[in-house]
């Protein structure tokens, strides 16, 4: 029997299922590739309101202040939440602050320019992004990236030298000798070893020739957060005979306060996490992001208050960073909440 031989009523009645069979082929592909945010532990989707920094050249148009959970984090849920944080004093106000452009000054270059390579060739470079003025003098070199803002040192010999004191004073005489402003903020030490061809951090001190004296960027001693934590913008790197071998600075933007805000008690901003109104930045080491399931609980045991730079809208948020634990599979792992404060609570 041929295709002719069935009559109008059957052709319809296949050629409607096999419609049909299409259309639930469709639906299934489309519901089974579109992730849905998973639950936290008391059954809400974790929120995006929080302030971020949008990349340069990003071709991210998410709206004020949202995000998602970062890609590389594959969890939203915080599981079963407790605090063991101690006796805190968090302030009682913070400040919204607009974010105007700078440039680092002429005399302040030259003054730079003076004190590391005062006999330095100069050499001006347009690059797709800006203008990078070079100076050299024999094994030293001295970059000022105008369009970034920034100031970069290297000295392959050793010619600066300072007093025998501690390498985070070391730095900030340093940093200071070049009429540069350093904010008080906690420096981060780190130690490297330079016994291969790449510079390799090692774990102490006794392992190490340089040190890097690297300080966080922030606005009246209060760090500067953001998406993926604290920037460490200017760094000293100095060898154990006490000489700098390299420099690097961030020249701060004007930072313009705009309003205050009333931030909330610790109390307040723990209720605030319990009902998910932060956001989880990193859970795990980088080589453990995606790769780790939903945790079972979540203890925090540290918070501190900062200001988020919203560098696309051009301003500072005050911020709450809540860090811990959280049990997964019996394993502890870290992680790091940012709890936005916009006085609407």
């Amino acid at each position: 029997m041929g295709i002719n031989d069935i009559s109008l009523n059957k052709k319809l009645l296949i050629l409607g299922l096999f419609l049909f069979f299409c259309l639930i082929i469709i639906f299934a592909t489309i519901y089974s590739t579109t992730k849905k945010p998973r639950p936290s532990g008391n059954g809400e989707a974790t929120p995006t309101r929080v302030p971020i920094v949008i990349p340069q050249n990003s071709n991210n148009t998410l709206p004020k202040s949202q995000i998602q959970t970062s890609s590389s984090t594959n969890t939203n849920s915080l599981g079963r939440v407790s605090f063991v944080i101690p006796s805190y004093s968090l302030p009682k106000t913070g400040t919204l602050y607009n974010i105007s452009p700078s440039s680092i000054p002429t005399d302040t270059i030259n003054k730079i320019k003076e004190k590391l390579v005062p006999g330095g060739t100069e050499k001006n470079i347009e690059t797709p992004s800006g203008q990078v003025v070079m100076f050299t003098e024999g094994q030293k070199t001295l970059a000022i990236y105008t369009y970034s803002r920034t100031v970069s040192y290297t000295n392959s010999g050793t010619i600066i030298s300072l007093d025998q004191i501690p390498f985070v004073e070391k730095a900030r005489n340093f940093i200071n000798s070049l009429s540069l402003a350093i904010d008080n903020t906690d420096p981060q030490i780190g130690y490297y070893s330079t016994k291969t061809s790449d510079l390799v951090e090692v774990n102490n001190f006794n392992d190490s020739d340089v040190v890097d004296v690297s300080f966080r960027e922030a606005v009246n001693n209060i760090v500067i957060y953001r998406h993926f934590g604290s920037d460490s913008r200017t760094h000293v790197w100095i060898t154990k005979k006490g000489d700098i071998t390299k420099f690097t600075y961030l020249y701060s933007p004007v930072y313009e306060a705009a309003t205050t805000v009333i931030l909330p008690t610790l109390d307040e901003a723990q209720e605030m996490i319990l009902k998910n109104k932060g956001t989880i930045v990193s859970i795990g080491n980088n080589y453990q992001q995606g790769l780790l399931e939903d945790p079972e609980s979540t203890l925090f045991s540290n918070v501190s208050f900062g200001y988020f730079n919203d560098n696309k809208n051009k301003v500072l948020y005050p911020i709450f960073v809540f860090s811990g634990k959280s049990a997964i599979k019996g394993i502890d792992y870290p992680i790091v909440v940012y709890l936005p404060i916009d006085g609407g609570r």
